[in-house]
């Protein structure tokens, strides 16, 4: 078989936009490969596994409309309510960071702020990079750590551990999360 998009992202990014667009069922697909980090095919006569160690980026419109905080959305609560349950709770559980971005008005399209440098940027990454590698001794993301790992690398002070603990309770955490 052929390598699918999920393969071919495979230490690298898999950007699906307009996630709300796709159907259920393929977007339950992705969570096997993001929670073993490859992907199993299996027909009558074979099975296959293949890599699948991916950082997933969806992005969808708020809404069915797309204004739902410009207050001009033309969407009822059930549609929106609808349209935002598209992707199921265990999908999102496997989902590490979420950002709400709102339109910008013409002023702040047209009016340049500097900012960091893509070089600046660069080099931070690349200096976190290096202390992984000295941390994990392989070329390990936090995002691959193991339940061990974390527990090696990122004890808590008992102030941290009730402020993860409430966190849990006040969001409706899961274990994966």
């Amino acid at each position: 078989p052929k390598a699918g998009e999920i393969s071919l992202a495979h230490n690298g990014v898999l950007f699906l936009d307009e996630v709300t667009e796709f159907p259920r069922s393929v977007l339950e697909t992705l969570r096997q490969p993001l929670e073993d980090k490859k992907i199993s095919i299996t027909r009558a006569d074979y099975r296959v596994e293949m890599p699948a160690n991916m950082i997933l980026i969806i992005a969808s419109n708020p809404c069915p409309c797309g204004n739902l905080f410009e207050n001009r959305c033309s969407c009822s609560m059930t549609q929106i309510q609808r349209y935002q349950h598209k992707v199921s709770g265990p999908l999102l559980d496997r989902i590490d960071l979420y950002l709400e971005i709102k339109k910008l008005k013409k002023e702040e399209l047209s009016s340049f702020e500097g900012g960091e440098s893509s070089k600046s940027i660069r080099e931070r990454v690349k200096l976190a990079r290096e202390r992984q590698f000295k941390r994990f001794g392989s070329y390990k993301v936090n995002g691959n750590m193991t339940p061990k790992d974390i527990k090696n690398y990122c004890e808590l002070d008992d102030k941290s551990r009730k402020i993860l603990i409430d966190s849990i309770d006040l969001f409706g955490l899961s274990g994966r999360s």
